[in-house]
């Protein structure tokens, strides 16, 4: 396959791609991220493989263990931090330990809002501008377009050979559905989540990797999703309707309306790159993620009989809270993300469990472990054991402090009315043919087999 060649330039900390002045765009060609076989392969083998290697860091480490890696052609540092407390010391603490986002954000969008801003100031500003945007009444009409959408794709399913797609045919088109219903972004390309897909492994590679086929894909991907969302604003005719973008029955306003809507009221004063950049980021968020959550889940029903056996009764019971306690605790097992990059802006001392304290040197790249720290017997009763009844400290599965995840909330109401419909069927078993992977992280098939 022919490339477009796209020469790099370093931009600080996270090498942010870029074009030189003249050269051509780089086009999105979703193969370069679907043919890794042994990237995949190996990806795979270390996921898998995750608990007992965590397992032997908390009990070896007290805190972390400082190692050298050859990344990027020179060896560079890594703290990596597997205990519960530990994890939640440095991730509430982001006047030291700083998110590496902003260089890649302000590469793809233009613009590092707020997932790139640490300093609670900017941060906050960010925050009132998207909670406007996301307000938490949306939720329950979110949740049951979701839920409608999910039971026609199961009800077609089951209609048909009873073989199904969880990712084909579940989680990524409702998933894209809602986005744009949501959003106000229409778009028809068949590629549109797989832009998202792009950015968002690209972002949320840990050990700052220069990869010059993500880099070249993030971009091209990004590019797409801010020119489909310039030409959804173009389309908003005025702030009292948002006509073909307002299409859930029940909200009032798609995210986009609400946005200019308060651009022109000058209510918080969103500029156009602010919108830009809060939808490119939250598309790179809800499908990605989204896909990450639901074929980890149905992984671990997959393994776990028990697990499998108590969601499928969550679902049938009609308690939609019970449901969630499953399946977040199924995801516990298997989280969408393992581990989240930091880097640590001065030399810190640590605290320890047992008074003392480590110390970490200023620009070490601090990996940060939520996979492990909610696995840690020292915090966590009996943390093998499948719980749904856990309190909500046991979970750091949005992540903590300044950088929770905005979406939390959404993502807890969508993810199990995406997965009820499938619950509901009588068997639920591995299906012929072999998984993939985009981007060697996102499931991209997951073939099952459905009996009512």
């Amino acid at each position: 396959m022919n490339r477009v060649a796209f020469p790099k330039v370093v931009l600080g900390e996270a090498d942010v791609a870029s074009s030189s002045e003249g050269a051509p765009p780089p086009a999105f060609e979703r193969a370069l991220l679907t043919q890794q076989t042994f990237k995949v392969w190996m990806t795979r083998l270390l996921f898998d493989h995750l608990d007992p290697l965590f397992a032997l860091m908390r009990w070896v480490a007290p805190i972390s263990i400082h190692f050298p890696l050859p990344l990027n052609g020179r060896p560079t540092w890594f703290v990596f931090i597997t205990r519960a407390e530990n994890v939640r010391d440095v991730l509430n603490n982001n006047a030291t330990f700083k998110v590496p986002y902003k260089p890649k954000l302000e590469g793809l969008s233009g613009s590092g809002f707020l997932l790139g801003q640490d300093g609670p100031r900017e941060h906050q500003a960010d925050l009132k501008i998207a909670a406007k945007a996301f307000p938490l009444s949306d939720i329950p009409e979110l949740a049951r377009f979701a839920a409608t959408l999910a039971d026609e794709s199961v009800g077609s399913a089951r209609a048909a050979t009873g073989d199904f797609d969880v990712i084909a045919q579940l989680a990524r088109p409702v998933l894209t559905k809602i986005c744009k219903a949501y959003l106000g972004i229409a778009v028809d390309a068949d590629d549109f989540p797989y832009w998202a897909m792009a950015v968002s492994a690209y972002l949320i590679e840990p050990l700052g990797t220069r990869d010059p086929v993500a880099t070249e894909q993030a971009e091209a991907g990004a590019r797409l999703l801010i020119d489909a969302i310039r030409r959804a604003r173009g389309r908003v005719r005025d702030w009292g309707r948002s006509g073909e973008t307002d299409l859930i029955a029940g909200l009032s306003h798609s995210v986009l309306m609400r946005l200019v809507s308060s651009q022109r009221r000058n209510d918080g004063a969103p500029d156009n790159g602010m919108i830009e950049a809060l939808l490119h980021g939250v598309i790179a968020a809800i499908i990605p993620t989204g896909i990450l959550a639901i074929g980890h889940i149905v992984e671990m029903l997959l393994r776990r009989p028990d697990m499998m056996s108590a969601s499928q009764q969550a679902a049938g019971s009609g308690d939609p809270e019970l449901l969630r306690r499953c399946l977040f605790e199924v995801l516990r097992f298997k989280p969408i993300i393992p581990v989240w990059p930091r880097i640590c802006a001065d030399d810190f001392q640590l605290a320890m469990d047992n008074g003392r304290s480590h110390s970490i040197k200023a620009r070490r790249r601090v990996l940060v472990s939520t996979q492990s720290a909610m696995h840690d017997p020292r915090q966590i009763t009996e943390p093998e054991r499948f719980n749904p009844m856990r309190p909500a400290s046991d979970y750091l599965h949005f992540g903590a402090g300044l950088h929770a995840c905005l979406g939390a909330a959404i993502a807890s109401a969508v993810v199990p009315a995406i997965l009820r419909p499938l619950l509901l069927q009588k068997a639920i078993t591995a299906g012929a043919g072999a998984r993939s992977f985009y981007a060697a992280v996102f499931p991209d098939r997951f073939p099952v087999t459905i009996k009512d």
